[in-house]
């Protein structure tokens, strides 16, 4: 019975956390999100804030991004809502770390500090989530340019004013935040790669948060019923309760699937799709 109690307890404190994660969805997050990532120096705070000039910002007077030549400006993610040939998203510049490869004796004197690490960490999430990656890389002369050729993915070789020699970037798009080289292909390549997708991103995300959300509680509400039948020992009831949990679960995972959830879903979509 003790073990029994311990495992609906925290059974019920996930379903509750998962049910806090969907309530804080806003339109924000319903919005496609593109993150710039890449080496640090390699020009995204600039690309950031030109991006930001050149399309239409619901960030109003937003100072922009930090830049500097010093590397590992950026610590915290920055974030602006923007509009590009009618296509809303949120950009988000992050930050970036070099990869050092030290010996064992100086390895303390290059380990991250906690600003680092969770720096790194709030990049890795944004990437993670990212619906568009702006893969960012400094021209320089020993740059080795590797094929993109993923949907999700735009490979930017920034500071292109200081590219020396004759370079084949190939599928990577050059820009530049001093000459403004690139920046209207960018913002084109950005709209035309969201385009289509936006409006069934936002309604799609909006209609299954709030499906979802749904569901936990009806889940949530059931493991407080198990929790409080089996302090009297009701194994029958704690049985039909946790039956009623796995239920609800699953039509969120898409384990169980209802006449009711098929309903909703060809009410909104073709069958032939």
């Amino acid at each position: 019975p003790d073990e029994l109690q311990r495992r609906l307890s925290a059974a019920n404190e996930a379903v509750a956390s998962l049910i806090e994660q969907t309530a804080g969805r806003s339109l924000r997050q319903s919005l496609p999100r593109v993150v710039l990532t890449g080496p640090p120096n390699a020009g995204k705070s600039s690309l950031f804030n030109s991006l930001r000039q050149r399309c239409r910002s619901d960030t109003g007077d937003h100072p922009g991004a930090l830049v500097s030549p010093q590397a590992g400006t950026t610590r915290d993610s920055v974030t602006a809502l923007l509009e590009a040939d009618g296509v809303r998203f949120e950009l988000i510049d992050t930050a970036g770390r070099e990869q050092t490869n030290s010996t064992a004796a100086d390895q303390s004197a290059d380990e991250p500090t906690p600003i680092e690490t969770a720096a790194d960490q709030q990049a890795y999430r944004d990437t993670q989530q990212a619906d568009l990656r702006l893969v960012c890389h400094a021209a320089t002369p020993l740059l080795t340019l590797p094929d993109s050729d993923t949907t999700q993915e735009i490979a930017v070789l920034t500071k292109a004013d200081l590219a020396t020699g004759n370079r084949e970037p190939g599928n990577w798009l050059k820009t530049s935040s001093q000459t403004g080289e690139g920046l209207d292909a960018l913002v084109t390549a950005i709209a035309d790669r969201l385009r289509g997708d936006e409006a069934s991103h936002a309604g799609f995300l909006a209609a299954t948060a709030e499906r979802c959300r749904q569901s936990l509680e009806l889940a949530q509400q059931s493991l407080h019923a198990a929790c409080e039948v089996a302090v009297h020992d009701q194994h029958e009831l704690v049985a039909f309760e946790l039956r009623t949990v796995l239920d609800t679960l699953g039509q969120v995972t898409g384990a169980v699937v209802t006449d009711d959830l098929l309903d909703r879903i060809f009410s909104q979509f073709c069958i032939g799709k």
